[in-house]
């Protein structure tokens, strides 16, 4: 039912899920899921992934579990692949790191992306991610930039304190999920100079400061300090003026 295609199997493993789960903790079973990564029911592959992260994270680690995602990964795969690195950095994370770093050169697209990603649970690859913001387009930049955002490093915020100067709703694009000091600190500093300038010319916000005011205020939540505090109060001034 993991590994073929046919009827009715998607509902067979999801009840068997239910009533046996000590069944998905034998290696072969585990090997099967692996391969049901890959299947070519949407729901059966995704229910998949979170069990193998469930059980992953239960079984110290998931060291068998990573031997067969790392088995065969194929870098110039499709979804599957991607599927895996999910489940390789929610139950490994940093551990897993050389090989997120061994498999980058040959992975493309929606696989490379996923190991970019990935690269954020270790702070020494805050240099690799800043020649990756460089050198990567389109969606990979915009995941190594994600990734970035979770750094602690002055090189990251260097980087995003310039981007924040040119190009502000880029920069905020990239700080909205992201939970680090500096983040929260920066965010506060684009929104409090785009209130000031509001409360300053007496208008109603343009196109261009909706929108950024949008992202600002999106970015908030999961963000704390006296500067993110100073950042409510001013907003609340405003009332209902900027609608």
């Amino acid at each position: 039912a993991l590994c073929h295609s046919g009827n009715g199997r998607y509902g067979y493993v999801v009840e068997l899920r239910g009533e046996q789960p000590a069944l998905f903790g034998d290696y072969r079973v585990q090997a099967a899921m692996v391969d049901g990564l890959g299947a070519s029911y949407a729901e059966l592959a995704e229910s998949v992934t979170g069990w193998l992260i469930e059980d992953g994270r239960k079984s110290h680690g998931g060291c068998g579990i990573l031997s067969l995602l790392q088995k065969g990964f194929d870098g110039k795969g499709k979804k599957e692949m991607v599927r895996r690195v999910w489940v390789m950095e929610a139950i490994a994370g940093q551990a897993a790191n050389s090989f997120y770093v061994e498999q980058l050169p040959q992975a493309e697209k929606e696989v490379r992306g996923a190991l970019i990603y990935a690269l954020r649970h270790c702070q020494e690859n805050e240099g690799l991610l800043l020649e990756l913001v460089r050198k990567e387009r389109g969606n990979n930049r915009k995941m190594a930039c994600y990734a970035l955002a979770e750094m602690g490093g002055k090189g990251a915020w260097d980087y995003f304190r310039t981007l924040a100067a040119k190009k502000p709703e880029e920069a905020m694009e990239y700080l909205e999920q992201s939970e680090r000091p500096e983040a929260a600190g920066l965010a506060a500093e684009i929104l409090m100079r785009l209130l000031s300038g509001l409360k300053e010319s007496g208008k109603k916000p343009e196109k261009e400061e909706a929108a950024l005011l949008t992202l600002c205020l999106r970015s908030l939540p999961g963000k704390s300090g006296e500067e993110i505090c100073a950042c409510y109060r001013q907003a609340a001034s405003f009332g209902s003026a900027l609608d």
